[in-house]
């Protein structure tokens, strides 16, 4: 048995977009099958560039050492056999708090769908991921490289569906207010109650982005007021969907007890801090920083 415990482990981030300064990074081709027949993933082929090899999985880990290398004719006579089994993407290499970033770029059947994967050394971790990563994946079955070689018309449809679309376009307010002569903040939850966030609500074609802003900000979070500086824009995650939400700093003028979806979200007025320990997407804490000058400076509170 194989000693697996200092095997390289990796993280997996699911991605919306890729920054532009990101996209004149060199990419390669990767493609990967299959060779087991009885459900065990336990060696595949793979393609690397102009590197081809048979790689033994250990423990969802890639042993590198087990690798065996293959010449270019070798795979091709190989790989007819991983039929039911393939994947193709292209990858480019990047580099983020001194750790090593895939971005692997699904073709067909997943054109589109974009997964981060970062190595950890040894299963230490440090790393922390750039706002621009969506939601975590990394024990999520769906996307094992074993899986994402098996996908089928129903999962490219139930699981990879919303991946798959186009990112949806939003818009919302982060609405500030004094209090006691503080700088505080109003956010909400989602309907579930699950977590807390901004107002935010789908494109009205009848209205602006910032006409939008103001409407959502009265209907879910029961505020009126005005909007304040410029707009900045988030990527929001809700499971595998994300959204493009364009935010706009509002100076509260009133807080209505009685608003259209009271019934449905808890709203809580809190401080600057209070406010990051609260909200647990890291786009929307790094937004209420971006945020916070602008309204102090609006407020008078600076």
């Amino acid at each position: 048995m194989r000693d697996t415990k200092n095997l390289p482990l990796e993280r997996r981030f699911l991605v919306s977009f890729v920054p532009a300064h990101y996209e004149t990074l060199p990419r390669v081709v990767v493609r990967e099958g299959y060779l087991a027949t009885d459900g065990n993933p336990d060696v595949k082929i793979a393609q690397i560039g102009r590197r081809f090899s048979i790689v033994t999985a250990a423990n969802g880990a890639l042993d590198r050492r087990g690798d065996t290398r293959l010449n270019s004719r070798q795979f091709a006579a190989l790989w007819p056999a991983t039929l039911r089994s393939q994947s193709e993407r292209e990858r480019t290499i990047l580099h983020w708090g001194g750790f090593r970033v895939a971005l692997d770029r699904f073709r067909n059947p997943l054109a589109g769908f974009i997964l981060a994967r970062v190595p950890i050394a040894g299963g230490s971790d440090g790393f922390v991921p750039p706002a621009w990563f969506g939601p975590e994946v990394t024990g999520d079955s769906n996307f094992t490289d074993w899986n994402l070689a098996r996908v089928d018309p129903e999962k490219i449809k139930t699981v990879f569906g919303p991946l798959l679309q186009p990112v949806a376009q939003a818009a919302g307010a982060v609405p500030f207010m004094v209090v006691s002569g503080e700088l505080k903040v109003v956010v909400i939850t989602t309907k579930s109650k699950s977590r807390w966030i901004f107002p935010k609500g789908t494109p009205d074609p009848k209205l602006s982005a910032e006409e939008l802003a103001l409407v959502e900000a009265k209907e879910e979070a029961g505020v009126v007021g005005t909007l304040i500086g410029t707009s900045s824009e988030v990527h929001y995650w809700s499971g595998y969907r994300c959204s493009l939400i364009r935010y706009f700093p509002m100076k509260v003028e009133s807080l209505n007890d009685n608003w259209d979806e009271r019934a449905q979200r808890d709203r809580r007025v809190c401080t600057i801090a209070e406010a990051a320990g609260l909200l647990a997407d890291r786009s929307f804490i790094e937004l209420l920083e971006k945020f916070r000058m602008t309204a102090a400076r609006t407020t008078g509170r600076i």
